[in-house]
């Protein structure tokens, strides 16, 4: 077995993760690393997650480096039984900090999120890592709580392959509940806390969702209403379990004793466990099936040349049912063992008083919120020097924005990340690109992700500088569509996702996004189906035609516009049609403004001309005709 050091490096700060085994024929690779080291001013860790064993030679060169620096400045942490024992029977416990010591967990190459837990919990279990509002909780207070709602989920029938929705805002119990459902081998369905309760019930036949985890206030309404909404005729819902953030799991440590040992058996980490859905052209939502492998190796990449270690600090805004926000939080958080904020209160006001008392190094944002809280009366410059990174993804941003981002937070790197649920990171920006390649690019793609510029119709391979339809493909994509027709799945014969977004590859192998095949409206961050928004509109008497269109925005990158047509003797109720939209759909997915038109242009083939349409109700709006 040979050996390989990865050297992150975050300040004086240095960590070397060592994978392998250390020899006589392996430390060598150690020994040219630590040459190159100045010892003078260095905080030194070696991460043995991955060490297999050491011999004695390698205990003679750790014993050299151990000379050249005081007991505080250096640490191990991640020692596995084997490693922990050569140490014990040469003396060497008494010459470092051991973390984890005794641990005979070494985590797996592809864990999955139980295996993630069950090592933390092994190797940190005291730490401090999720923070949410004037409460924190360590990785045993999420196992011991996760235990109690497994048990609970068992009694209600949840076994291997159940089907779970999350319908409930960013908490610890939400947590808690996710690695409860994994621990069980139940697949998590990540549902958007805007949906209306009949929103619920569509989902739930969509995902075959068993069994809803909600709290009170995505709920909205008392209980029962909620209860008879979403459990009632056509929902696949068999019970509810409430999460929400005033029930206190902990206090139930009691029954640890009786569940101790239970839930233990390992899943394969390529196993289906997580669905995520997204819109689509289709109006129906889509449900993306993947993997803990998938979903984990995701988040590595999206975080790869971050320097991210363990005494960065996450705060999380973005909700966790998003593929951004879960791969960004919870998942970075446990895969790379960094605390994490996730406050209930995200008014720009408190986020800014967070970074500035909790030193917040790590803060990924959708445009129009970093745009807010950077413009908002509480923001100074010097009270957020503590951030270093944030990922910008969701929606474009202007280069004007952006200039105006880098001179209020010159210290902080910005990175541009493309995605979508299917496969999210597929490019990302480098951590010290210009600002061209921030505004005007999506960057390159990410590590053994492959992207072809394709002719949207015929399907041919363009030339580096020509646009076409972008086509991606990953062995760490979706597993597929949950439930849906062979010929609406994602991927291709040839094992190609075809993304629907047109773009093209300069000569530096940057991507450069400029439109999209599919007609999605991104609110926000928020993908909105038209077709969805259409269906429930013309559902209103006197209403004959109506076509929704994207229209640029300077906060939210786009928001959502209506052009109807009225039946004859018919008059437009503007009151009337948005109750009825905010009645059937998240208020997000709702027309900002109405236009009226006698009838649609047409193209010549007796199609709406869609182009010009969307051009126009862009053009009215702020106008008299705007409604």
């Amino acid at each position: 077995m040979g050996l390989e050091i990865k050297k992150i490096e975050n300040g004086n700060k240095v960590t070397l993760q060592i994978k392998g085994m250390i020899n006589t024929d392996t430390v060598s690779v150690l020994n040219k690393v630590l040459e190159k080291m100045n010892f003078n001013d260095i905080d030194l860790t070696f991460d043995f997650i991955n060490l297999s064993y050491i011999t004695s030679v390698g205990l003679r060169t750790l014993l050299t480096v151990r000379k050249k620096l005081q007991e505080e400045k250096i640490r191990i942490i991640g020692m596995n039984e084997a490693v922990y024992d050569v140490f014990k029977m040469s003396g060497f416990l008494d010459f470092f900090p051991i973390e984890a010591a005794k641990s005979s967990y070494l985590l797996p190459e592809d864990p999955s999120f139980q295996q993630l837990l069950t090592y933390r919990v092994a190797t940190d279990p005291g730490k401090k890592i999720l923070f949410c509002d004037d409460k924190s909780y360590t990785w045993n207070d999420i196992d011991q709580a996760s235990q109690i709602v497994a048990g609970d989920f068992f009694n209600l029938g949840v076994r291997k392959g159940s089907h779970i929705g999350m319908f409930a805002r960013n908490t610890f119990n939400w947590a808690a509940a996710f690695y409860a459902a994994q621990k069980l081998g139940a697949i998590t369905v990540l549902l958007n806390y805007s949906l209306k309760p009949e929103e619920v019930k569509q989902y739930s036949q969509y995902g075959d969702i068993d069994f809803l985890c909600y709290d009170t206030a995505s709920a909205k309404k008392d209980y029962e209403s909620f209860r008879d909404a979403v459990t009632g005729a056509d929902s696949n819902i068999k019970k509810l379990y409430d999460i929400s953030a005033n029930i206190d799991f902990l206090a139930r440590k009691d029954e640890l004793d009786e569940l101790e040992g239970r839930f233990t058996e390992e899943f394969n980490s390529d196993d289906p466990c997580i669905m995520i859905f997204t819109s689509g052209t289709t109006g129906r939502p889509k449900g993306v099936l993947s993997s803990a492998r998938d979903r984990v190796i995701n988040s590595g990449k999206m975080n790869d040349g971050f320097n991210l270690n363990e005494n960065d600090k996450i705060l999380l805004f973005l909700p966790l049912c998003h593929v951004f926000g879960f791969g960004s939080g919870l998942n970075t958080s446990i895969i790379r063992n960094i605390p994490l904020y996730m406050p209930s209160d995200i008014s720009d006001k408190n986020l800014l008083e967070i970074i500035e008392k909790e030193k917040i190094t790590l803060f990924n944002s959708v445009p129009t919120k970093i745009l807010s809280m950077a413009s908002s009366e509480y923001f100074d410059s010097a009270k957020a020097d503590s951030l270093r990174v944030s990922v910008i993804a969701g929606s474009a941003i202007t280069a004007p924005q952006m200039l105006g981002l880098k001179e209020k937070l010159p210290h902080v790197h910005f990175v541009s990340l493309y995605g979508m649920s299917e496969l999210a990171p597929i490019s990302k920006t480098e951590y010290d690109d210009t600002v061209e390649h921030i505004t005007g690019t999506v960057g390159k793609p990410v590590k053994d992700v492959k992207v072809e510029i394709r002719d949207h119709v015929s399907g041919e391979r363009k030339k580096t500088g020509e646009i076409g339809e972008l086509y991606v493909k990953s062995e760490n994509s979706l597993i597929c569509y949950y439930r849906m027709d062979l010929d609406m799945q994602a991927i291709n014969d040839e094992g190609w996702i075809p993304t629907g977004d047109l773009g093209f590859i300069d000569e530096g192998g940057y991507i450069h996004l400029t439109g999209r095949c599919k007609d999605l409206i991104i609110w926000g961050g928020e993908n909105i189906s038209p077709k969805e928004v259409e269906e429930v509109i013309s559902q209103v008497d006197g209403i004959h035609d109506v076509k929704v269109v994207g229209v640029p925005d300077e906060k939210y990158g786009e928001i959502v516009a209506a052009a109807i047509v009225m039946s004859e003797g018919k008059s437009f109720d503007r009151e009337k049609t948005n109750a009825h939209v905010l009645e059937h759909l998240a208020k997000y997915k709702a027309p900002s403004y109405y236009v009226l038109y006698d009838k649609f242009p047409l193209l010549s083939n007796g199609k709406i001309d869609m182009v010009n349409l969307k051009k126009e109700v862009a053009d009215k709006r702020g106008s008299d005709e705007a409604l």
